[in-house]
């Protein structure tokens, strides 16, 4: 196995790793069992970059992304259909070309998966302080992550999960305002008018947020039918569409008294039965494009 990293400044860090092994590959000290019977294929890449350090300085960006994209390919010594015949001769005696992809594409397990990641986008503050009004208050998340493999048993199983975060958040600790405090008046020090000397109370919340996250988790899973090859199998489909919102409000009335306020809102989104794949079905992904838009705005 080969891993290659690189990081160039504070801008960004990139990561290649490559691995492979062959039948008959092992150590002397391995016994005849422990010895690869397989050819498997690996290759990893990453990579992390600070978009914010391609602006000026002054700007106060935050752009931080991350992608990853990992395959492994794994081919058995054998056919796994006919296992008293080797794979590599399987192939050679395939009639045509496309027989021959035909019985390396159902003997390989293969996996790949890909992400793409941008967390926290946001302003960094002037000054360092939280402040009520405040574009540094905001921050957006958006992450996509795919999933697709397939082996002698399954044709395809397709996973993709989505998410979108907006947020606004303040914390802050704004001051106490005691107007008697310092006063000397011996009428406000008297016992009977010590409640009077003691107010106190605070002119701004101490934390306001609002969130809105929509989640989407999709995954596709056709099994092949390697008994009746002619009798297909229908595809599974598993959907889930997710949209909450989050309201929290904090407010310190006086030392003693707290006002304190949290509120949770979620929604499912319907969307159609089926397939969802612009490529594979153009017409039915328009009418689930419009079908999930006409359930957002409601």
């Amino acid at each position: 196995m080969n891993r290659i990293t690189a990081k160039l400044a504070d801008v960004a860090t990139i990561s290649f790793a490559g691995s492979r092994m062959t039948p008959g590959f092992g150590s002397i000290e391995q016994h005849a069992a422990e010895i690869e019977r397989e050819d498997f294929r690996s290759i990893d890449f990453s990579t992390s970059v600070e978009f914010g350090k391609f602006f000026p300085e002054r700007w106060r960006l935050r752009i931080p992304m991350y992608y990853a994209y990992s395959r492994q390919s794994t081919l058995p010594e054998y056919d796994p259909l006919d296992s008293d015949i080797p794979l590599e001769v399987a192939l050679d005696n395939a009639a045509n070309r496309h027989l021959r992809d035909s019985i390396k594409r159902n003997a390989e397990d293969y996996v790949m998966r890909k992400s793409l990641n941008f967390t926290n986008v946001g302003i960094e503050s002037k000054d360092g302080k939280s402040h009520f009004f405040d574009w540094s208050n905001l921050s957006l998340t958006y992450y996509c992550n795919k999933s697709f493999a397939r082996n002698v048993n399954l044709e395809r199983d397709l996973e993709k999960n989505y998410r979108g975060l907006i947020s606004y958040i303040y914390n802050g600790m704004p001051p106490i305002v005691e107007p008697f405090k310092k006063s000397k008046s011996k009428t406000l020090n008297s016992k009977y008018l010590r409640l009077i000397k003691d107010f106190n109370f605070y002119y701004m919340p101490s934390m306001f947020s609002i969130t809105s996250d929509i989640t989407r988790n999709y995954r596709e899973v056709k099994s092949k039918n390697l008994d009746n090859p002619n009798l297909l199998i229908e595809p599974t489909y598993d959907k889930d569409f997710m949209w909450t919102r989050d309201y929290a409000f904090k407010f310190n009335l006086t030392r003693n008294l707290v006002v304190d306020f949290h509120a949770t809102t979620q929604a499912r989104i319907d969307e159609p039965e089926g397939i969802v794949d612009r490529q594979r079905d153009p017409e039915r992904y328009q009418q689930w494009k419009d079908t999930v838009w006409n359930n957002i705005l409601d």
